[in-house]
């Protein structure tokens, strides 16, 4: 782990976004993708499910890909967390 800290360092001293970042970002945001774009977007309602459930629970993996993106995953957490909340909200009317 000491090497993946000193590489968010040097990142960070560059003002460079490494490869591995972007990729964990796209992770990342396949998953939000697919958890909350409409149903006849996303190719399967069981890619939907899955996504919605994956972050419902706070998988381990969740919290590694949040930060391998650079984003603290808690924080990511409690946004998905409350968007979910005002979807389910929103198909109760």
């Amino acid at each position: 782990m000491e090497n993946y800290q000193s590489k968010i360092k040097t990142e960070r001293l560059q003002n460079k976004e490494f490869p591995e970042r972007k990729l964990w970002k796209a992770v990342l945001n396949q998953l939000l993708h697919d958890a909350f774009e409409p149903t006849y977007i996303t190719r399967h309602k069981e890619e939907k499910k899955h996504a919605i459930d994956y972050m419902k629970t706070m998988h381990e993996d969740f919290f590694t890909v949040c930060e391998n993106a650079g984003f603290d995953p808690n924080y990511v957490y409690r946004k998905v967390q409350k968007h979910l909340f005002y979807k389910l909200v929103k198909e109760m009317k």
